[in-house]
């Protein structure tokens, strides 16, 4: 059964061999919060460049282990590949009997999956499980399209914008010009006053 939360990475130097390690932002911490990390020893092989580690690392969201996979799939890392893909989970044997499974960390299922995330050993072999990870990936892809798409600007009244406005630019050239009127009135009046004036004196 294909875990939609789960991410299986093959692949890792020893120097990341560590659940703290790959706990940090600078590893799978920056894709979101992770429930479990586990690193498989048994499995290190040896290849050009040393010795290898394995590793399930559990997101609380299923959208952030789908981001972590199209990150780090294919990376190169010391000089080596890491694979990274959906991890696959077998029903726990005590489930399957109907028993209370005694491993409180046990990894495998105690639950009945999605029926359209579980595949034979035929299947997988046929890589069903993989298309099934793609279209996955292209929904999260779609949906973030979809978030991501900018909204259409708002429609606004000009009309009521200038109502609203205590000093539209209207105002303003109507009161410029009525203080330029105040003022030449006021220029005017003082020189016939100050005409008169003269007058009356001689």
């Amino acid at each position: 059964v294909v875990q939609k939360n789960l991410v299986f990475v093959v692949g890792l130097p020893a120097r990341l061999a560590d659940p703290e390690v790959l706990k940090k932002f600078d590893y799978f911490g920056k894709f979101g919060k992770i429930h479990k990390v586990v690193v498989n020893q048994s499995t290190s092989y040896a290849g050009s460049q040393g010795p290898s580690a394995s590793a399930y690392v559990t997101y609380c969201k299923p959208e952030d282990a789908l981001r972590a996979i199209k990150s780090v799939n294919n990376i190169q890392v010391d000089g080596r590949t890491l694979k990274a893909s959906l991890g696959t989970t077998k029903y726990c044997s005590h489930f399957l009997k109907n028993q209370q499974c005694p491993k409180t960390d046990c990894m495998y299922l105690h639950e009945l999956g999605d029926e359209a995330a579980s595949f034979t050993k035929e299947d997988m072999q046929q890589g069903k499980h993989q298309e099934y990870e793609k279209k996955l990936q292209d929904q999260i892809i779609g949906n973030n399209r979809k978030q991501t798409a900018s909204p259409p600007p708002p429609q606004i009244n000009t009309s009521s914008l200038k109502d609203s406005w205590p000093c539209t630019v209207q105002n303003v050239k109507e009161s410029r010009s009525n203080r330029t009127k105040d003022s030449t009135q006021k220029t005017e009046g003082k020189s016939s006053r100050s005409k008169n004036k003269s007058e009356g004196q001689k």
